[in-house]
């Protein structure tokens, strides 16, 4: 019996231990929270390609290739004047392919969008995988902290510090 829970026990604890086990931890992933309201037409048109395209959010942000994929993405699909070709994912992703949502916006509402969403991917280098959400940036939270916990100030009252 002490063999087969010794065994147990270890199979669980390897288990555990695996390098093939991965998690997403959301709080650790690089986001960008596309603000639909101010951009609401292309956030339409985003909403619209992830039910059609099953696609994740994540976007590997690849500057290089972008310019060969609008090629690729946009072949079946026309200039229309007063609109903008679209295609989800971005052009800028390497997750853009043949089968990204294509489709067409107003050149006006699209282009603030557009600068909008090239001003937030600047900060990441190439290789960098974002997660691209729709809706308003979480609010901030506040924690309060326990007076006996060792993050006291000067008086020795606990303080509070603010989370994103």
């Amino acid at each position: 019996m002490y063999k087969w829970l010794c065994f147990l026990f270890t199979c669980i604890l390897l288990s555990g231990c695996s390098s093939n086990y991965q998690t997403t931890d959301i709080a650790k992933m690089n986001m960008v929270i596309f603000p639909e309201k101010k951009f609401p037409e292309r956030a339409e048109f985003i909403r619209t390609a992830h039910k059609k395209t099953k696609k994740a959010e994540l976007c590997t942000v690849d500057r290089a290739h972008a310019k060969e994929r609008a090629k690729e993405v946009f072949q079946s699909l026309p200039p229309k004047k007063g609109y903008d070709q679209v295609a989800y994912p971005m052009t800028i992703c390497k997750e853009s392919a043949r089968e990204a949502y294509v489709g067409y916006v107003k050149s006006e509402d699209n282009r603030k969008a557009e600068e909008w969403l090239r001003k937030e991917l600047k900060k990441y280098p190439d290789g960098t995988d974002v997660m691209i959400h729709l809706g308003e940036p979480p609010k901030i939270k506040e924690r309060h902290i326990h007076p006996l916990n060792e993050n006291q100030n000067k008086t020795g009252k606990g303080e509070t510090e603010k989370l994103k």
